[in-house]
């Protein structure tokens, strides 16, 4: 950890009051103090860690249960303290501070879970990752400083009167709430504590960066459930990552944002603003996983047309797809299960040897001609999920199980290291994949996935359309095995699309990783009923995939949530 600029008296006011953080800080009243900074130890502490999806397992399958009695369920959520994703952190701090720098690649990459980033149970600041806050704040801090008088009228020469300024219209932005007389006291002694005006406004900033109040987002409530103001940054930070605007401010204010018609038409205006792309794109390319592609290689020998242009081509893809299909309206999830196109370009067209066309004026890509249907085919995603050189059809089965129909599959043995065979001339990957699958040490496990995985086998590591490997067609017959309480037996992509768009058990596991989501958690006992309840919803009410979102961040078990 390095400091810069500042005198040795501030180094050790900086050191002293900004302690690191080995657990999010426990909040009485569901307001953390001024004082707190980044509270916790001196113990360098493993962050905490999350149930696996195995020990949820259970949860999950009440979930999917056809008949669950709920009758004496009471729908309330669990109270969190969330750490800010490095996205939120840079979005935070580019809304209030106009800050242009990107910070995010000086921040740790949170640990994800399920796919997930924005996981509570892990997000937690031990001491090896307070020096990274320490250096953005100070940087932060340092580019703040000449903005000032564009930001509040005044510099950090005028003192007193300036510090004061930032206390009283920064702070509750960073903080996402007002400030007690007690806080603001507090932070204007901490400010006079240095002679030198810009190591105290230096100092100011910082301190409010590396508070828990900014650090971690509230969502503690009291035993009515979410405060006004944390209902606006929950809402706020689900669709836009960032700090609520004026209106939603206001509501909170006047205290009626918690009622169902207010906060309804929120989230319905929140969604309806371009800049709920966050969460739109978030959501759909952690779900699926396809934000990984940036970090897969490839081989050049094997793809010469794939680069990283195309990478990024296909995550646009996929982003602008579920984008486009929510933002119609009237969409349903059906028709995210079973899409014959994609939004996206001529140069990604050629390079899936597909057809452009025009959805109005939005540029598109047709898959008539090939077997690609639905958003879980696109390239993007079984890129994502192949190594260098070939497929892995046990990856892409076993993740779409996962992902899809929230069926974990059975963990590999200890010890049992799952390799592909390599590539053999005049022999499929399946063909090659099916030697391991038939060992009866292996084929009970494989059954489901397989089942699935083999299906795709029409799509290669970089996603592009094949109808034939090594000379011969590719089978891409399939099966679902235990899926709505049925084995059905269907052929590729356009077979797969067509039983899952109306399976229950895929309708009822979407809901459940929106519930993650949402709430920023894995399953949990007290989940199960409120996760039914909107389920149930979505078929009996029909709900468009967008009344789905709203339902699910407006209902009770999200907003009565609290000590």
């Amino acid at each position: 950890m390095k400091l810069y600029h500042l005198s040795s008296l501030a180094v050790a006011l900086a050191l002293v009051s900004l302690p690191a953080c080995n657990a999010p800080p426990k909040r009485a009243a569901g307001r953390a103090t001024a004082s707190e900074g980044v509270v916790g130890g001196n113990s360098a502490a493993t962050p905490g860690k999350p149930p696996s999806s195995q020990s949820t397992k259970k949860w999950v399958e009440q979930i999917l249960l056809d008949d669950y009695d709920c009758s004496k369920a009471v729908p309330k959520g669990q109270a969190e303290l969330r750490l800010l994703t490095p996205d939120e952190y840079q979005n935070t701090v580019r809304d209030v501070l106009t800050v242009g720098t990107d910070y995010r690649q000086s921040l740790f990459k949170p640990a994800e879970v399920s796919g997930f980033s924005n996981n509570a149970d892990v997000g937690t600041v031990s001491d090896s990752r307070l020096g990274f806050y320490l250096n953005v704040a100070q940087s932060i801090a340092a580019e703040t400083r000449p903005k000032l008088p564009k930001l509040l009228a005044c510099s950090e020469d005028d003192k007193l009167v300036c510090a004061n300024k930032v206390i009283s219209t920064l702070a509750p932005a960073l903080w996402r709430r007002p400030l007690s007389s007690a806080e603001s006291a507090e932070l204007l002694a901490f400010y006079s504590k240095s002679t030198v005006a810009s190591e105290s406004m230096t100092l100011l900033l910082m301190r409010l960066l590396t508070s828990a109040n900014f650090l971690y987002r509230s969502e503690v409530g009291t035993e009515q459930g979410l405060t006004t103001y944390e209902l606006a940054s929950a809402l706020s930070y689900f669709f836009w990552g960032s700090v609520p605007d004026k209106t939603l401010l206001d509501f909170a204010t006047n205290k009626t944002l918690s009622q169902d018609a207010v906060l309804i038409a929120q989230a319905n205006r929140l969604l309806a603003d371009k800049r709920s792309s966050y969460f739109l794109n978030s959501f759909s390319s952690s779900w699926l996983g396809y934000k990984r592609l940036v970090d897969v290689e490839k081989n050049a020998g094997s793809f010469p047309n794939y680069n990283a242009a195309i990478s990024g081509l296909m995550i646009a893809e996929a982003n602008d797809t579920f984008e486009y299909i929510v933002r119609q309206g009237t969409s349903k999830f059906e028709n995210l299960l079973s899409n014959d196109f994609s939004i996206g370009g001529q140069e990604l067209a050629r390079y899936y040897k597909a057809t452009p066309k025009k959805i109005g004026t939005v540029d598109a890509i047709s898959f008539k001609s090939e077997p690609r249907r639905g958003f879980f085919s696109l390239g993007a995603i079984f890129a994502s999920l192949a190594p260098s050189t070939q497929t892995n059809p046990f990856r892409v089965g076993g993740f779409l199980m996962s992902r899809l129909l929230c069926d974990e599959p059975t963990p590999t043995p200890d010890g049992l290291v799952v390799k592909l065979p390599e590539p053999k001339a005049g022999a499929t990957s399946r063909e090659l994949a099916e030697i391991h699958s038939s060992s009866p040490s292996c084929k009970g496990c494989h059954v489901k996935i397989d089942g699935i995985g083999f299906a795709m086998e029409n799509f290669d590591a970089v996603g592009v359309y094949r109808s034939s490997e090594s000379g011969k067609n590719i089978n891409a017959s399939g099966k679902l095995v235990g899926v709505d309480g049925k084995n059905t037996a269907f052929v590729g992509a356009d077979g797969l699309s067509a039983l899952l768009a109306t399976s229950r058990q895929a309708k009822r596991c979407f809901t459940v990783q929106l519930f993650r989501y949402a709430h920023g958690h894995l399953e949990r006992a007290q989940d199960v009923c409120s996760i039914r309840d909107v389920a149930n919803k979505l078929e009996t009410e029909n709900l468009s995939l967008s009344q789905l979102i709203v339902k699910v961040i407006t209902h009770d078990a999200f907003k009565k949530r609290g000590n």
